[in-house]
């Protein structure tokens, strides 16, 4: 067995598909599947069943994947020794994690790990829950960061957090909330998260000089119409933006290409412009607000660029059905059931707010 051929093997079972195992090992699908035949071809029997959407190990596909394993671990052993002996404090150690709450709980801890052992590199996976567990017992990874529920067996584990949710009702929520939030939770990272912020309200920004567990979150997303473009940003104090970008470079050191950082710059210089879109929004929401409420809807008082708004008499499924019928576009969401009769209302031009509401009017006096 050649170790290249043994990881091209796992990595498809891994996978479960060659095109996915392909893109995972950066070569085509057409080489890999060659390699594989090969090695089929030399062992005398299939070492996979190919289904339509998937690629299921034989007996003897299950054989051969024990000893790769196996191999592999040994491999593995040998060279961590190798490196314990040369250095102490230095080494690698293989992690997994699922793509939300696990990376979550990385996020937390590996900062402290890292100033604790800068010279630790980290091998990182991301996997499901189900398939983590198999690379834990089949000790292709050292770790694993999940969410541990009851009945998980064969796995020693450390309960790093408790998860704590916590509901914040935005509107009318002034400055001295979010403080006494940060004050009740000294040992805890809060993060106030301002997408709309530029539409209404005031800013936590303050805070961060009076308080170290504080971050404040903002994005081009919203009032700079940029969403495309993915940009946002943090602002707190030097150790906690030191500990972010700690986690940044251990995943993706390049999170902006040259295009979206030159239209970001562009956004940021162009005060003027930036300020005079966001107030046409304002005062196009304000008067939208003003006929709402004279035609009877309910709604809070949006400090952002769209309206949460419902009518007491009337179906929001109707009156959503009706506005697409008519080509004009909000948001429904059936679930959770409490919010079935409201519509998300983004502000858009006067003209288009006034074809809005006109159609409004004539359908309640029709209903």
């Amino acid at each position: 067995m050649e170790l290249k051929q043994i990881e091209n093997v796992l990595a498809i079972a891994g996978e479960g598909s060659i095109s996915r195992a392909a893109e995972r090992l950066f070569l085509t699908q057409s080489a890999l599947n060659q390699q594989l035949l090969k090695l089929e071809k030399e062992i005398g029997m299939p070492l996979f069943e190919r289904r339509k959407h998937s690629m299921i190990p034989t007996e003897a596909g299950q054989i051969y994947l024990e000893g790769a394993r196996e191999i592999l671990q040994i491999k593995e052993n040998t060279y961590k020794k190798l490196n314990d002996l040369h250095q102490e404090g230095h080494g690698t150690i293989s992690i997994a994690y699922t793509p939300e709450r696990g990376a979550d709980m990385f996020s937390e801890v590996f900062p402290v790990f890292h100033m604790l052992y800068p010279d630790i590199r980290f091998h990182t996976k991301e996997l499901r829950n189900k398939r983590m567990e198999q690379a834990l017992l089949n000790k292709e990874v050292d770790l694993a960061c999940q969410t541990f529920t009851e009945g998980q067996q064969d796995v020693d584990y450390v309960l790093t957090t408790t998860e704590v949710t916590r509901m914040i009702k935005e509107a009318g929520m002034d400055l001295s909330q979010i403080e006494e939030i940060i004050k009740a939770n000294p040992d805890v990272i809060v993060a106030v998260d301002e997408a709309y912020i530029d539409f209404g309200g005031v800013s936590a920004l303050p805070l961060i000089d009076k308080y170290d567990n504080v971050i404040v979150v903002q994005t081009f997303s919203k009032s700079r119409s940029m969403a495309g473009s993915r940009i946002g940003f943090a602002i707190s104090n030097p150790t906690l933006i030191k500990y972010l970008n700690d986690v940044k470079y251990s995943f993706n050191s390049y999170t902006m290409d040259t295009i979206t950082i030159a239209a970001g710059t562009a956004a940021v210089n162009d005060r003027a412009y930036f300020e005079l879109t966001r107030d046409k929004i304002i005062k196009t929401r304000e008067w939208t607000k003003q006929e709402l409420k004279r035609l009877g809807f309910v709604f809070g008082d949006s400090k952002s660029n769209f309206i949460f708004a419902m009518h007491p008499d009337v179906s929001g499924v109707a009156l959503f059905e009706a506005l697409r019928e008519h080509d004009i576009f909000v948001r429904h969401f059936s679930n959770p059931a409490r919010i079935n009769e409201y519509l998300r209302i983004t502000i858009g031009t006067d003209e288009q707010m006034k074809t809005f509401i006109a159609f409004l009017e004539d359908y309640l006096n029709k209903n």
